[in-house]
């Protein structure tokens, strides 16, 4: 092997991969800084878009290395672009899944349908978006499982991101007690939730008398909390009614099983 085979074949293919490496990483870097910028309020929607943008880069860069190397084993990449139109309807055919779970990711990030860091619902199952990419979407729940759903299978999107939450509790209280009484107590709990719990967009509330059970009276307690944490603040709300109608001498009522004994 002559010297300028060794040069043309092994050492300008391997300067043209570092040099795409190196590209690669200050292209990375520009759009990660560019973003930042631009993302003051770390809005998941540009995070979304700036993992789209590296990706796109990265293939992009891929694709232009791959043809200059291959033009310096002698393989003609200009027939090879050129038959690109010809043999394009075959790959899409081939590829017609990928290339509806494309349309389908663009179509999600123009339409601000969910961002990566958004808690969303999608058919039955119900997590955070992880990761988004040109093909996939995967949605981890707070048990641990994790979803992978080709973007172009996705519908209805339930998102609990894009405005603040409703955190709601319904209580059950005696029918012994006064219903003027129990409002008043259940106002000062709230007043006391509004100073103690953290999330809150507003002033935690007493909806109303929500209905009248067979051995109880049911209020709804509600509150405007920052959005994904209302499943967080029932829990919070749940544990000071339990502790403020103890301290108020008010008694939830339970089942109880009554036997006599003749």
């Amino acid at each position: 092997m002559d010297k300028t085979t060794i040069i043309n074949k092994i050492i300008i293919p391997i300067v043209i991969v570092l040099i795409g490496v190196l590209i690669h990483f200050i292209v990375k870097n520009i759009i990660t800084k560019a973003f930042k910028f631009r993302n003051k309020n770390k809005n998941n929607r540009y995070k979304t878009i700036e993992a789209l943008a590296k990706t796109i880069c990265k293939y992009f860069i891929v694709i232009i290395c791959t043809l200059m190397i291959l033009d310096k084993y002698g393989i003609d990449t200009k027939s090879i672009i050129t038959s690109l139109g010809i043999v394009g309807a075959a790959v899409a055919l081939a590829m017609q899944d990928f290339l509806k779970d494309f349309v389908a990711g663009i179509s999600i990030v123009s339409e601000n349908q969910f961002a990566i860091g958004d808690l969303v619902k999608i058919g039955d199952f119900m997590g955070t978006v992880t990761s988004f990419t040109l093909k996939t979407t995967r949605i981890k729940a707070w048990t641990g499982e994790e979803k992978i759903i080709s973007n172009h299978l996705i519908g209805e999107v339930i998102n609990y991101t894009h405005n603040n939450s409703i955190a709601y509790v319904d209580v059950s209280l005696p029918y012994e007690e006064d219903v003027e009484n129990l409002e008043q107590v259940l106002n000062k709990i709230c007043a006391k939730m509004t100073k103690e719990m953290a999330d809150l967009k507003g002033e935690v509330s007493v909806l109303g008398l929500e209905n009248l059970d067979s051995s109880a009276v049911v209020y709804r307690v509600t509150a405007e909390v920052k959005s994904g944490t209302h499943f967080k603040a029932q829990r919070e709300m749940r544990k000071i009614l339990k502790r403020e109608l103890d301290k108020d001498g008010v008694n939830i009522p339970y089942s109880q099983l009554v036997i006599h004994n003749g």
